[in-house]
């Protein structure tokens, strides 16, 4: 492991540092407070079942599933220039059933993959749960563009260090 890229992560860190969002259970959370008011109130304004509701419950499951797989690989897009330059890459994927660098044929082809194919229906049954999931994983892209920020600026740094 390269010391310095390890220190000028940490160090990134001053600039970008760890928001809410950032957090797998901050995202669960999340996930249900938006779920349940939202749920409530289509259930007691008698607003179920609704073809154009439940359309715009699953096209946001969808695009939410979309947005943070792309912005995952956009994290791991960096590991080979890490790799090239011989440096610690000190960001790993935290979902279930994944190698911690997935390329896009392991997200697409996961467990969590089928998992969100199984789901995803439901979002159209409830789509309350397709605008819950959609926030949190709205949350987990723009969590996974700051570990992109904090890699460049990592990058940046050590570039600083190892050119001398």
């Amino acid at each position: 492991m390269d010391q310095a890229s390890y220190h000028a992560y940490l160090h990134s860190f001053a600039t970008y540092p760890r928001r809410w969002f950032e957090r797998k259970t901050s995202l669960f959370v999340l996930s249900l407070a938006v779920f349940l008011p939202l749920h409530y109130l289509l259930e007691t304004s008698q607003l179920l079942p609704n073809t154009v509701l439940s359309l715009i419950g699953l096209a946001l499951y969808l695009m939410g599933f979309a947005a943070d797989t792309a912005s995952t690989q956009y994290v791991f897009s960096q590991k080979p220039i890490f790799d090239k330059h011989d440096l610690f890459f000190p960001v790993a994927e935290t979902g279930a059933f994944l190698p911690l660098a997935p390329s896009l044929k392991h997200h697409l082809l996961s467990v969590n993959a089928l998992v969100a194919i199984l789901i995803a229906p439901f979002s159209f049954l409830y789509p309350s749960l397709g605008v819950a999931v959609f926030a949190s994983r709205i949350a987990a892209t723009v969590a996974n563009l700051r570990h992109h920020k904090r890699l460049s600026l990592t990058l940046e740094m050590t570039k600083d260090t190892t050119s001398v």
